[in-house]
This record gives structure tokens, sequence and C-alpha cells, in this order.
């Protein structure tokens, strides 16, 4: 699996003329693209970013993480994903808690509500600016 480094830069930096991102760039198993930025040039080496790159391509070939993005989950299809993944690991008291918490979850939020607009509503609740 190849992983490179490139130079990239997007209309917001254009406009507030912050320079361009290294990036790491890849092909997922499904044939989309995926990228993950590094960092500002300048402000990250060119060595640094072929270290990131190294690190992906071990933590993708380890099987530590996944080549391709994760799909958006709801909060209900999470908790579901969550309990099966921890079934026969913990107690049944504990699994017992975690459905206890995730109704609470669920009653206040939706179980329809995406995890990313969970966490774009911690951000703003912190006093955190969107990004």
């Amino acid at each position: 699996m190849a992983i490179k480094v490139e130079h990239t830069s997007d209309r917001q930096t254009q406009r507030r003329q912050e320079g361009p991102l290294l990036t790491l760039r890849w092909w997922g198993t499904d044939g989309k693209k995926y990228s993950e930025s590094v960092g500002r040039v300048g402000q990250v080496t060119k060595n640094e970013a072929e270290r990131a790159r190294r690190t992906k391509e071990q933590e993708i070939g380890g099987g530590k993480i996944s080549r391709n993005r994760p799909r958006r989950m709801t909060l209900a299809e999470f908790i579901e994903y969550d309990l099966e993944a921890v079934r026969g690991v913990l107690k049944r008291n504990t699994i017992e808690s975690i459905k206890h918490s995730s109704a609470h979850a669920i009653a206040a939020w939706g179980g329809d509500t995406g995890l990313s607009s969970l966490k774009a509503a911690r951000r703003a609740s912190q006093g955190v600016p969107a990004r």
C-alpha cells in the first residue's frame, strides 16, 4: 500500500494566506481516496511528514487502524456496536450500567442523532469555535 506525502492547499488557506498543508493520501479498499493533514509547510518538516507516513503505513499494515475511514454512525448504532464489542469481556452489571446510561443519552439526544453532531455540540458548549 502506498501512502504519499503531498503539498495541498484549499480555498480557505488561500484566502487567509496561511500556506499549503502537508497531507498524507492513500487509496482505500473501497476505491476511494483518503487523506489526513500532517501540518502546515514551515511548521512541519518533510522529515516529520515522512515519519508520520511510515507510522500510518505501519498502523494500517499491522491492522491497528482500518485503511478506509469509518462510516458515519448514529448514537443508537454506536451503542449497539459498542455493546456487541464488549459482550463477553465485561461483567453483566457493567453492561447493564452501560445500557442504563445509554438509554438516558438516547432519550436526551435521540437515537438517530449522528455522532459527529454530538461532537460539534460538545465543542460549542465548551466555547471552542467550529472548524
